[in-house]
C-alpha cells in the first residue's frame, strides 16, 4: 500500500490534483496516519484548513505508532504549536522519541537525526553510544559531525537538550526579540558535513547576530522547524532563516556567493527590498562614489568568485570537461526546482519557461544550452529533456555554471540565483519573475515580452549600470560575520 502511494504522490506533479490527493490521506481513517506523514504535514502547514490540521493532529494522539510519528516530531512542531489543546501531543512524542530502545540500525540513525534535528544532543549521543553500528563511515562521521554543531551552538549558551517547550510561547508576549536557531546548523549531512559551505556561512552569521542582539535585548530563542515559514507579530521582532513577510522583522538567507548572506526585513529573491528598487534609485543611494571606486570594486570581487571557481551548488572542475561541446554562441537557460517557494514570484514558471524557449529555439534558430537543477526531481522536466536529444540546436549540459555563463551570450532564467551570477558576468539578463536583481535585469511578464526582450540584441543593461549594481548589492544587502558593524547598523540603526 504504502509503495502504492508514494508512486500516486510522484505522478502527481499539478499542485491541484497533489492537494486533494493528500487531503483524501488525511480525513479517511483507512489511510494508516503514519503513511507519508511528510506529504501531509506539507500540505497542512502551506495551505491545509484548520478543520484538516485537527484531524490530523486527533488521529496522531490516538495512534498507538506514537514511535514512528515521533520521528517526524521536528516536522509536527510548528503544527502543535498552533493549537494549546495539542500542547501535551509534544511532551508526549518527545518523551517518545527520546526514550525509544532501536532495533536496527536504519532505526536508530532516523532516531538520531531527529533528535539532532530538533536540538537535543545527549539523547542523540545516548542512542548513538548505546546503539552497536556496523556503519564504519556513519561511525567515522557522526563524532566530527557532532563536534561541529557543538561548536555552532555554543554562541546561543545551549546545553543538553534544548527545551521544546519553548516553540510553544506565543508570539504576542512582546516586548522582546524571538530569535530563531536556523535549521542549517543541523541540517548538514553527518556524512558530507564538511562540504556545505553556505550553510555554515548562514550559522556563522546567525552566530554574530546573536552575539551583537543579546547585549541589548531581551532574547528569547526558539527551534525553526520550518524552513520557509515562523509564526510573527508585530508585538515583537523576530530573527529567521529563509523567510518573508512584513517589514519589522531580521530574515537572513545564504547568497549565491559563498561566504556572503542576504539580511533583509522583507525576504529574499524577489520579496528583498532591493527588488522594489529601480536602477535610479540605487545609483541615487550610491551617487557619492566615482566611476573609479566603482570599477576598482567590481574587478576585485569579481576576480575572488571567478577564482573561486564554485557558487551556492558543487561545480565540476573546468579542466574536467567531461561535459557537452558547446556551440559558439548561444543562449544559457539554468532551470530551477518547481516546488521552490521563489516559483510565487513568478509570471512564467520553470516548465512553462522550458517549453517555450525551445519552442522559439526552434523557429528562430538559436542555440539554446539547458543546465537542470541538481536537486530537481520533476519528472515532466525529465521528460522534456529527454525529448530534445535529438534537436541538433538545443543542448543539456551538466558543465561548470561559470563556464555556462561566460561563453553565453544571454542568460534567461525565472529568477534563479544563476541570474545574480549572470550579472557578475556583465551577461544580458532575461527573468520571468520577479527577483532581488531585478533592477539590472529584462523582467518579462509575458511571452510576448519574452520574445521581444531575447530577439533584439540592442536592449540590454550597460556594463557599467551592472558594476553600479553589484557594489550596491555587495555594500548594502550582502553580510557575513565579519561585518559586524555593518549587521550591528542593520539592527540599530546607524
Amino acid at each position: 500500500m504504502k509503495a502504492l502511494l508514494k508512486s500516486a504522490m510522484f505522478v502527481m506533479e499539478y499542485p491541484l490534483i497533489r492537494r486533494i490527493f493528500v487531503m483524501f490521506l488525511i480525513r479517511f481513517p483507512f489511510v494508516p496516519i503514519d503513511v507519508l506523514v511528510k506529504n501531509k504535514l506539507n500540505y497542512l502547514l502551506k495551505d491545509g484548513p484548520s478543520r484538516e490540521k485537527k484531524v490530523f493532529l486527533n488521529r496522531i494522539s490516538r495512534s498507538k505508532k506514537k514511535f514512528k510519528l515521533s520521528l517526524y516530531l521536528y516536522d509536527l512542531l510548528p503544527l502543535i504549536s498552533e493549537d494549546e489543546k495539542y500542547w501535551g501531543l509534544l511532551s508526549e512524542l518527545e518523551g517518545v522519541l527520546k526514550s525509544n530502545v532501536p532495533v536496527s540500525e536504519v532505526e536508530a540513525i532516523k532516531q538520531i537525526n531527529c533528535l539532532l534535528r530538533c536540538f537535543q544532543f545527549d539523547s542523540a549521543l545516548r542512542v548513538y553510544r548505546e546503539f552497536d553500528f556496523n556503519s564504519c563511515d556513519y561511525v567515522a562521521n557522526f563524532n566530527s559531525y557532532i563536534k561541529y554543531v557543538k561548536e555552532s551552538i555554543k554562541f546561543f549558551e545551549l546545553e543538553n537538550d534544548f527545551p521544546l517547550a519553548n516553540n510553544l510561547m506565543r508570539n504576542s508576549e512582546g516586548g522582546r526579540v524571538v530569535f530563531y536557531i536556523p535549521p542549517t546548523i543541523v541540517k548538514l549531512d553527518i556524512l558530507n558535513h564538511e562540504n556545505k559551505k553556505i550553510y555554515d556561512c548562514v550559522s556563522r552569521t546567525f552566530m554574530c547576530l546573536y552575539s551583537i542582539i543579546q547585549i541589548r535585548c531581551d532574547v528569547y530563542l526558539k527551534v525553526q522547524t520550518s524552513w520557509r515559514y515562523v509564526g510573527e507579530s508585530k508585538e515583537n521582532i523576530h530573527v529567521s532563516y529563509h523567510t518573508r513577510g512584513a517589514a519589522g522583522s531580521v530574515r537572513i538567507k545564504e547568497s549565491v556567493f559563498l561566504g556572503k548572506c542576504t539580511v533583509d526585513e522583507l525576504g529574499y529573491s524577489g520579496w528583498h527590498s532591493v527588488s522594489n528598487l529601480t536602477l535610479g534609485d540605487i545609483c541615487h543611494r550610491i551617487g557619492g562614489v566615482g566611476l573609479a571606486a566603482i570599477e576598482e570594486f567590481y574587478i576585485r570581487v569579481f576576480d575572488e568568485y571567478r577564482r573561486g571557481g564554485d557558487s551556492k551548488y558543487h561545480q565540476v572542475d573546468f579542466a574536467k570537461d567531461h561535459c557537452v561541446i558547446l556551440p559558439r554562441r548561444y543562449v544559457f537557460l539554468p532551470l530551477q526546482v518547481e516546488t521552490d517557494p521563489v516559483s510565487d514570484c513568478a509570471y512564467i514558471k520553470t516548465y512553462d519557461l522550458l517549453c517555450e524557449m525551445i519552442i522559439i529555439a526552434r523557429k528562430y534558430r538559436i542555440n539554446l544550452v539547458i543546465k537542470r537543477h541538481p536537486k530537481c526531481k520533476s519528472d515532466r522536466i525529465y521528460r522534456k529533456l529527454k525529448s530534445i536529444k535529438k534537436l541538433n540546436n538545443v543542448f543539456e549540459s551538466s558543465d561548470n555554471i561559470h563556464r555556462l555563463i561566460s561563453f553565453s551570450e544571454a542568460v534567461v532564467t525565472v529568477n534563479s540565483g544563476v541570474g545574480l551570477e549572470s550579472v557578475m558576468y556583465l551577461k544580458k539578463t532575461i527573468t520571468t519573475g520577479k527577483s532581488e536583481y531585478s533592477p539590472v535585469c529584462l523582467e518579462a511578464k509575458n511571452v510576448v515580452e519574452l520574445r521581444h526582450y531575447l530577439l533584439d540584441d540592442d536592449i540590454r543593461f550597460s556594463d557599467i549600470d551592472l558594476k553600479k549594481f553589484i557594489y550596491y548589492y555587495f555594500n548594502f544587502c550582502l553580510y557575513s560575520d565579519l561585518d559586524r558593524s555593518r549587521l550591528e547598523g542593520f539592527m540599530f540603526g546607524k
